[in-house]
């Protein structure tokens, strides 16, 4: 997950990673799909961790995988993975919905987090510069 941000914001070193698939992540699975499948494949464990750990340093360090994967998986732009992840999602509320209502605060912070480390990419400060192929296009 980490790989895969730094991917997002231009800051990976280009042999930790393949570069030139549209802006997409792909860490090192060399191909954003893969990617995004592994995501989906491991945050239900992130998840489930944060709602059944007890102290509350291991909750923030939960949440904090949790908003990472996530974000992750937003900038993979994946369409398939989001669709497995809506799926796994809705399997996870139905089995979880009585550990939610406790740890609401938690998931709202890591779906919070989640957010707006997708969001940074999309920042002008984060941008790749455009190729002189793609201006002449």
């Amino acid at each position: 997950s980490l790989l895969g941000r730094l991917q997002a914001y231009c800051l990976a070193l280009p042999f930790l990673g393949s570069y030139g698939l549209g802006g997409r992540a792909s860490s090192t699975q060399g191909n954003p799909d893969f990617f995004g499948a592994y995501l989906v494949l491991v945050w239900p464990q992130a998840a489930a961790w944060l709602l059944m750990t007890k102290t509350g340093r291991w909750r923030l360090v939960s949440a904090a995988a949790l908003a990472a994967i996530l974000a992750s998986l937003a900038v993979s732009h994946t369409r398939g993975a989001w669709i497995g992840f809506a799926a796994g999602a809705l399997v996870f509320l139905v089995l979880a919905r009585s550990h939610l209502a406790r740890r609401a605060l938690w998931v709202g912070a890591a779906l919070l987090g989640a957010f707006l480390l997708a969001g940074l990419p999309q920042l002008p400060a984060f941008r790749a510069p455009a190729s002189a192929a793609s201006l002449h296009a």
